[in-house]
């Protein structure tokens, strides 16, 4: 058994060993958290592992599913001394632009914020507003509602409503993101 150890070792010695990781999950998940009790070893490689390690906190969290949480990742890249092709307000227009596209699906007309429709007689009508979040922020699912009187008034409170919702979704979300910096 020693011979082989021997063996091995000699010949690991005259070769190099190459390491292939296959997705971001598995750098974020299992080689940044190997790489952490070396992480003075890098040296003049420190600043970038420093920048994965950040950027793996938000990743693992699911903040870039939050338009907060995306330019928040985009702003600690650009934070990061690194030639670049493309400017941070030309990524900043794309993520945004994403966005509102999906935003745009939504009847708010907003991220995270579905329509509730009611049931019995108020059965297809929109009767409150739900600010919904990714699972892994663990920040409370709260919903908007409005009465339904007169048509005008109804209008009013549709949009006193979707109102609260956005204030609700931006600090919430916003406290998230910056709980994880």
């Amino acid at each position: 058994m020693d011979n082989l150890i021997e063996i091995s070792s000699k010949v690991n010695i005259k070769s190099m060993t190459v390491l292939t990781i296959e997705s971001i999950h598995s750098i974020f998940d299992k080689l940044i958290p190997i790489f952490n009790p070396y992480s003075h070893y890098f040296y003049w490689k420190y600043p970038q592992y420093e920048l994965m390690s950040r950027l793996a906190r938000f990743i693992n969290a699911k903040a870039h599913y939050t338009l907060y949480g995306f330019t928040t990742i985009l702003d600690i890249i650009y934070s990061y001394p690194n030639s670049r092709l493309k400017s941070k307000e030309y990524w900043l227009e794309i993520i945004q632009s994403w966005f509102k596209t999906q935003a745009n699906k939504n009847n708010s007309g907003e991220n995270n914020i579905p329509a509730v429709y009611g049931r019995a007689s108020l059965k297809g009508q929109i009767v409150a507003w739900k600010c919904v979040f990714p699972i892994e922020s663990k920040i409370k699912s709260k919903q908007f509602g409005f009465t339904n009187n007169t048509e005008s008034s109804m209008r009013i409170r549709i949009r006193e409503a979707l109102t609260q919702a956005i204030t609700y979704r931006d600090t919430s979300i916003k406290s998230w993101i910056d709980s994880l910096k």
